[in-house]
């Protein structure tokens, strides 16, 4: 009889261990999968130390926010931005100085030579390994008003407005001078930069977040080019 008792306690002590086990494995979330922008150069920022942290957005007109951790199997080359694939894991009992997210590359969707890329040599990655296909433009309508502190860009489709920081050595507000006819006249235009955050002072400041430009691609009269496409 004791015997008998026994086993009984020990299959209902199995059958509680598999109904957790259970219950574990359906409560787990199957890794996300998503597309994250890489900037081409990293930032300064502080985690346990002073540090260099990657940028990444996950949409392209989204200001750019630190890294703190890392992209499993993703070979960082500075001077070059990236859009890739990725997918993201919540670890259960992480390290006491590590991230709570397990980010593990999938595919490297696209490399594109920076404008700003530094002037020292850098190594490049395999072409036969990255597809070579160059960033789109910025697509948005660009407006300026007599003075320096009314020059803004509109995202096509966006509600808000971004102040506009200008490095093509002035060729961004001479197109505009010769095609808008005068102040606070919106021109479609096509541009190569980044959207970034608005400075903390100046006239930059008043606005949710900066464009800086560093090359027109394309620039003509009116608002029809962000509804033709």
């Amino acid at each position: 009889m004791r015997f008998r008792c026994n086993s009984q306690r020990l299959s209902l002590l199995a059958l509680a261990v598999l109904a957790a086990l259970s219950v574990s494995v359906a409560g787990a979330q199957a890794p996300a999968t998503k597309i994250l922008w890489v900037a081409h150069y990293r930032a300064d920022c502080v985690g346990v130390g002073p540090q260099k942290c990657l940028l990444v957005k996950e949409e392209q007109y989204s200001p750019w926010q630190l890294f703190y951790g890392q992209i499993e199997g993703f070979d960082y080359v500075e001077g070059y931005g990236y859009e890739l694939q990725v997918s993201e894991e919540r670890i259960d009992n992480p390290p006491a100085d590590g991230s709570s997210i397990r980010v593990e590359l999938i595919e490297v969707i696209n490399r594109y030579d920076s404008m700003d890329a530094p002037a020292a040599p850098v190594a490049k990655p395999s072409p036969a390994a990255v597809p070579q296909r160059v960033e789109p433009p910025i697509r948005g309508l660009l407006r300026s008003g007599l003075g320096p502190e009314t020059r803004a860009f509109r995202p096509c489709g966006a509600g808000e407005e971004a102040w506009v920081v200008d490095n093509t050595d002035g060729a961004l507000w001479q197109r505009y001078r010769d095609l808008a006819g005068g102040p606070n006249q919106p021109l479609y235009v096509e541009v190569h930069g980044s959207l970034e955050p608005a400075p903390s002072e100046g006239f930059g400041a008043h606005y949710a977040q900066q464009l800086v430009v560093t090359q027109v691609v394309k620039v003509s009269p009116g608002t029809a080019g962000c509804g033709d496409r």
